[in-house]
Order: C-alpha cells, then sequence, then structure tokens
C-alpha cells in the first residue's frame, strides 16, 4: 500500500508560516506597547517631582520667575502625558487587534492539523483493515492446504 500523503500539506504549512508571523507581529507591538507605557511613567514621575517641588505654596520669599517657568514646566509635562496617554491607547488596540489575528490563525492552522490527523486516522484504518484482509485469505489458504494435504493420505 502508498505511503500516506497529506494533499493539503502545502496550505498547512502556509497557515503555520502566517501563525509564526502573527507571533512575531504580536510581539513586536506588544514591546512598542510597552515602550510607550514605560514613557508614560517616566512622565508621570517627572511630573509628580516636579508638582511636589513646586506645585505647594511654601512660606516665605517667591521667585515669580521660577514660579512661572516651573507651572509652565507642569503645565507642559501634563500635555505630554496626556498626548502620551494617546499613544498607549493606540498601542493597545494595536496589540488587540495583533492577538485577534493571531487568534485567528491559530484556528486556521488548527483546522488544517485536525484534517490531517482525521486523514490520517482513515488512512491508518484502511491499511489495518486490508492488512487483516490479506492476512485472513493467506491464513485460509494456508488451512485449505493443510487440509488439502490430510485428506490425501
Amino acid at each position: 500500500m502508498k505511503k500516506f500523503n497529506f494533499r493539503l500539506e502545502k496550505i498547512k504549512r502556509y497557515k503555520e508560516q502566517l501563525e509564526q508571523d502573527k507571533k512575531r507581529k504580536l510581539a513586536t507591538q506588544q514591546i512598542r506597547c510597552q515602550k510607550e507605557k514605560n514613557k508614560l511613567a517616566s512622565l508621570t514621575s517627572k511630573h509628580d517631582k516636579y508638582f511636589s517641588l513646586y506645585g505647594v505654596r511654601k512660606p516665605g520669599r517667591i521667585n515669580i520667575n521660577q514660579l512661572i517657568l516651573s507651572k509652565r514646566y507642569i503645565d507642559k509635562l501634563s500635555g505630554d502625558m496626556k498626548n502620551q496617554a494617546k499613544i498607549v491607547s493606540s498601542a493597545q488596540k494595536n496589540v488587540a487587534g495583533a492577538q485577534k489575528a493571531l487568534l485567528e490563525a491559530s484556528r486556521e492552522k488548527k483546522k488544517y492539523e485536525k484534517l490531517k490527523k482525521r486523514k490520517l486516522q482513515s488512512y491508518t484504518e484502511e491499511s489495518n483493515r486490508l492488512e487483516n484482509k490479506e492476512l485472513d485469505e493467506f491464513s485460509s489458504r494456508r488451512d485449505k492446504v493443510k487440509f488439502g494435504d490430510v485428506q490425501h493420505f
């Protein structure tokens, strides 16, 4: 009997390659998202640091120029934080989209794996059935020969 040949093997390999590509894309999106989160955390800590230093009124003499500059810098940091929060949100959406694409690619690949498994199972069952049939025929011929030899004596 001929060996097992899955006709859709090339498609299955293509789907596996697509899944690997989606995994790489997801990884790069996650790395990018983490970098953007780190930038936001850095901006937040810098904002909190400057706000704790210059945002609270202290008794005594106040340098107006320094107060104005620190207020402007704190406002700039607040704006940067808002922009960075939007970038982080966008990066998280990209990660979610990449996860969804990876999930779909995995499902497609599993479809072909299951199909191959079923085909292999039916092939082995058919192979076993034919082998048993041949063994039965061989055994019945052997029995006929033995019985035939006994009857001649």
